[in-house]
């Protein structure tokens, strides 16, 4: 590929200034005045961006709930195996809730988590389609 051709394909924007009449000097000048003042709204773009992708930076926190949500249901089935009759026990005298609801929620609750997680964690390790 000759060096008309490479032009003719893609040109940078030093080599098109050129082209169309700038001087050396002159085309450096304009486009460093262009990314001047481009810079503070390319940093607004850029914050901006990572504030969208990073809109829950707290994901830690859901682990460790997750993590409690899913232990209180494996406490809840290793009760249930080990007493068949804890089904109809009471959590606490002063609750109102049984076992077998407290390990319906919690298995409810870490399952939707995990889900909440997963989709936080396929977002957030996007990457584009490549061109071919």
């Amino acid at each position: 590929m000759t060096r008309s051709e490479e032009l003719i394909e893609q040109p940078t924007p030093l080599e098109t200034l050129t082209s169309i009449g700038f001087t050396q000097t002159e085309a450096k000048g304009f486009l460093n005045r262009i990314e001047n003042s481009f810079a503070p709204r390319q940093s607004k773009i850029i914050r901006y961006r990572q504030r969208k992708w990073n809109s829950f930076p707290y994901e830690g926190v859901l682990v460790v709930v997750w993590a409690y949500a899913l232990s209180v249901w494996v406490y809840v089935i290793a009760m249930q195996l080990r007493f068949p009759e804890s089904v109809y026990w009471p959590l606490a005298l002063w609750l109102p809730i049984r076992m077998d609801y407290l390990g319906e929620l919690s298995f409810l609750f870490s399952f939707l988590l995990a889900c909440v997680l997963s989709v936080k964690y396929v977002k957030s390790h996007r990457t584009k389609p490549t061109q071919t």
